[in-house]
């Protein structure tokens, strides 16, 4: 995929959007939410947020931390930062390739059932 900013006009097939939500939108999604105030989040939201930090991360073993726990982290970091690329606006810039907001992505979490 090139460079350039991906929109849902440019995702041709669903495999295309399956790489686009995996590679961009939900770690742009978990950036998002750890970068809100816990007290802002919903149950199902921080019990994501708990399941990605939990301390029997990979990293704990000595291997590198996956995409979803850095997401999370850059959050966290981004929550405290006081400039105008602080918080959710920061993880957007992070992740310009996701042409789906990380609100109707976890709406479509609430439909799926595992």
């Amino acid at each position: 995929m090139s460079s350039s900013v991906v929109t849902g006009a440019n995702l041709k097939t669903k495999p295309q959007l399956t790489d686009t939500i995996k590679e961009s939108c939900l770690p742009k999604m978990l950036c998002e939410l750890a970068a809100k105030p816990e007290y802002q989040l919903s149950e199902k939201e921080r019990e994501l947020l708990r399941l990605i930090r939990s301390p029997t991360m990979p990293w704990m073993m000595n291997i590198p931390p996956s995409k979803w726990y850095f997401a999370a982290h850059m959050g966290e970091l981004m929550r405290h930062t006081s400039d105008n690329l602080s918080g959710p606006m920061g993880c957007a810039n992070l992740w310009p390739n996701c042409p789906i907001s990380s609100k109707k992505l976890m709406k479509l979490s609430y439909k799926v059932r595992v």
